[in-house]
């Protein structure tokens, strides 16, 4: 998940507001390859359903980011969070459920200072 975020944020940050159609498929089948992966291991038991749809809300969350709609990106990381925190906490992770809630406040003051710098 990590490495699929990365590469949307790095793509984001290089490009700025000039896409290229051919890295955007590139990317969009990217996406849609560890979107499979990850469907393969919510079926398999691997993860569960909480776990799969905040991973999906990440890179949807990143994806608007760096995408020119920050609003609907921060919203997502939100929500993210919040599962993952959720998640951390009820597997007695404390650490990393108190890091998702740190990181809910981070993207609640992203969603409304968007220009913050």
């Amino acid at each position: 998940m990590e490495f699929g975020v990365f590469v949307l944020m790095f793509y984001g940050f290089i490009t700025k507001k000039e896409k290229n159609q051919k890295v955007e498929l590139i990317i969009n089948l990217f996406l849609v390859s560890i979107l499979g992966i990850f469907s393969y291991f919510v079926f398999t038991g691997i993860l569960t359903i909480i776990e799969f749809i905040s991973f999906v809300t990440f890179l949807m969350g990143t994806y608007y980011l760096t995408h020119s709609k920050p609003q609907l990106g921060w919203i997502l990381f939100i929500l993210a969070h919040t599962g993952s925190a959720y998640l951390g906490f009820g597997k007695g992770e404390d650490f990393f459920g108190a890091f998702q809630i740190a990181s809910i406040i981070v993207a609640i003051i992203g969603s409304i200072y968007p220009k913050l710098e």
